[in-house]
């Protein structure tokens, strides 16, 4: 029975994609239902888990600078460079920002 089960798994399972290719392995069922909203979806359930679970701000802020930061940069977008440009702008508006608000801010004893 055991024998049996694992041969019936190692023979459905598509081993050579999960060891060459995990990224696209994992990827696969998400990818076909979503089409190119896969990464949009992700990067919003992403923010919108950090807000629900901190209930700040700041920190949901952070998490999506961070994050156009990192992502806007790799090849993630290469099928869509639009995604790429638009999280670009994003992280430069947000991190120009937060400087400038650092500048802005008043002293404790001023």
């Amino acid at each position: 029975m055991l024998g049996m089960l694992a041969t019936i798994i190692l023979n459905i399972f598509n081993w050579d994609l999960f060891s060459d290719n995990f990224m696209d392995f994992w990827q696969y069922p998400y990818v076909d239902a979503l089409g190119d909203a896969f990464w949009p979806v992700i990067f919003t359930g992403v923010f919108g888990l950090t807000f629900a679970i901190s209930r700040d701000l700041a920190v949901a802020t952070a998490a999506i600078l961070i994050t156009f930061g990192i992502f806007s940069t790799t090849e993630v977008f290469a099928g869509n460079p639009e995604y790429s440009l638009f999280f670009s702008i994003i992280a430069i508006a947000g991190y120009a920002g937060a400087v400038a608000a650092m500048f802005f801010k008043k002293s404790p004893g001023g």
